[in-house]
């Protein structure tokens, strides 16, 4: 099993009811910079009790040389191919 060693290792994954969910898809290609992690996922779950659950999981992506995060992006320009698109 894997640990995360800091937070840009982590996987943050978000099941929100309808309200919550429209609330944070306003935001969602910023809530990895709110979570201070490398990946955040976004799931409508109306069937859950709860009107937020989180969980975390490891991010295995590789890690972009000059922000640290950990992006499935990185090697895809033969230009670049150790840093991620928002850093190009």
């Amino acid at each position: 099993k894997e640990l995360i060693g800091g937070a840009l290792d982590a996987n943050v994954i978000l099941h929100a009811k309808k309200d919550t969910y429209a609330l944070l898809e306003l935001i969602a290609s910023e809530l990895r910079f709110l979570f201070l992690s490398s990946e955040v996922e976004l799931h409508l779950n109306n069937d859950q009790a709860d009107e937020l659950v989180i969980t975390i999981d490891t991010q295995n992506a590789p890690k972009c040389i000059r922000c640290w995060q950990k992006r499935d992006e990185i090697g895809h320009n033969s230009g670049h191919p150790e840093i991620c698109d928002r850093c190009i």
